[in-house]
């Protein structure tokens, strides 16, 4: 979300300056580094009861995408840890 906040607030900052190429180009800075974030970072499996983080490990086929209805069912009114 930072990198989101920072990168809007650029292009605004830019746009009121009379600056669009500059603004959208901030705005296209942005976006990469988030796709970078995204491409380093990975898939994960998150566990629903203890919010446990796993990573590095292969795709399981029989692990759905996350499901809020899930998460509230198995823990999500305690805090992450």
């Amino acid at each position: 979300m930072t990198i989101v906040v920072l990168g809007v607030g650029v292009a605004v900052v830019l746009f009121a300056l009379e600056r669009p190429f500059a603004a959208m180009g901030a705005l296209v800075v942005m976006a990469l580094i988030d796709w970078a974030i995204y491409a380093a970072v990975g898939s994960v499996t998150v566990c629903y009861a203890c919010h446990t983080i796993y990573r590095g490990f292969p795709l399981n086929p029989g692990h759905a995408p996350f499901n809020l209805e899930l998460l509230e069912r198995h823990g999500g009114k305690d805090p992450r840890h």
